[in-house]
């Protein structure tokens, strides 16, 4: 950790760039103090996710990586189980696993999202093999034979969490979550909510578990010229599998699902440049602009807005950050330099 108070951050930049170039920009991000990188699981659109990570693993010394995120229905528990342990054996300490009910790496392959039920039982399936226990999975029994390892490995699961059911079972089985569910007062009021009814079934204390804030920042010589260019929030999950407890006012049901219309198009979502102008666009054309706005963070504009913002929520005890930047098609190196020289020091804690 740096001396900015208790702030913690991921990016999340997408593997699309060569590897040398995106090994150079995570070694950047170690330089400047960045705590952890995601690595994307799409195997038809990225690098594969754990040769990238160990290429990472092995080019940079104090920086963690996490997959961000894999899924439960490409990748078999064994597979993920066997490839967490090597990756700890190059960077021990440094590893953690984002899982979800998969996205990209499942529609782009005609493949549909896991079920709740089978990410709850996944993770702790991986879970029990990482501390050198049989596991049981789908009705099979799962066993590590792994030489010169001593178990157990106590490494991070961290279960991405889209909606209320999810959350629940993460709060259940995980070390943590990694939550994109609305930043209105209404909305992380429910996500607390949720979180600790769903440990006090189990038995489990909420503070312990680690959450991750996912969303992006938008950096532009203002906030409304970054407003123009970014809704600020996330939207696919809302319309994606079930509606219930995604705060959804009835009469924006039908206009959030023509919003999101093309969010399973490659070509849409990962290779249009003004993406974010024509979700915009589209949001105020579907009468959606003030209600998402709403619910956005507020990330926008130079350094010192977004600093600002990260102080307000600092101070609710958020202080866990990944920063998705998928749509940003400008110089990453560039976007890099304004969070870390720009943002990271204002988070500096005052002299007493």
């Amino acid at each position: 950790m740096s001396s900015r108070g208790d702030f913690e951050f991921c990016l999340n930049f997408l593997t699309d760039l060569p590897l040398p170039t995106l090994l150079e920009l995570w070694q950047g991000c170690e330089a400047a103090g960045i705590e952890s990188v995601g690595v994307a699981d799409s195997p038809m659109l990225l690098s594969d996710t754990m040769v990238t990570a160990a290429l990472g693993a092995a080019s940079t010394s104090r920086l963690g990586l996490m997959t961000a995120v894999t899924n439960p229905v490409s990748r078999d528990p064994s597979v993920m189980a066997g490839a967490l342990f090597t990756l700890d054996t190059i960077a021990p300490g440094r590893i953690a696993c984002g899982i979800g009910t998969g996205d990209s790496a499942l529609w782009t392959v005609g493949l549909r999202p896991a079920r709740v039920s089978r990410i709850a039982e996944y993770v702790t399936a991986v879970k029990t093999l990482l501390r050198g226990e049989p596991a049981r999975f789908e009705g099979r029994t799962l066993e590590a034979g792994w030489k010169n390892w001593s178990p157990p490995l106590e490494l991070p699961v961290y279960v991405a969490c889209a909606g209320p059911r999810v959350l629940r079972a993460a709060a259940q089985v995980a070390d943590g979550m990694i939550i994109f569910m609305g930043f209105s007062e209404e909305n992380l009021s429910f996500v607390r909510d949720t979180i600790a009814r769903a440990c006090e079934e189990v038995g489990r204390d909420p503070a312990r578990l680690k959450i991750w804030w996912q969303t992006t920042v938008n950096f532009g010589p203002s906030v409304e010229e970054a407003m123009e260019r970014s809704i600020g929030v996330n939207t696919s999950w809302m319309t994606m599998g079930s509606l219930e407890g995604k705060q959804i006012p009835p009469e924006l049901v039908e206009p959030l699902r023509r919003f999101n219309a093309d969010m399973e198009d490659a070509s849409a979502t990962y290779a249009a440049t003004d993406r974010g102008r024509v979700l915009v666009e589209r949001a105020r054309k579907l009468g959606l602009y003030d209600w998402l706005i709403s619910r956005a963070p507020g990330f926008w504009g130079p350094p010192e807005s977004v600093a600002r913002r990260l102080r307000e929520f600092g101070e609710q005890g958020m202080t866990n950050w990944m920063f998705y930047v998928a749509q940003f098609h400008g110089d990453r190196f560039e976007y890099l330099d304004r969070f870390a020289n720009g943002v990271l020091p204002l988070l500096d804690p005052a002299p007493a």
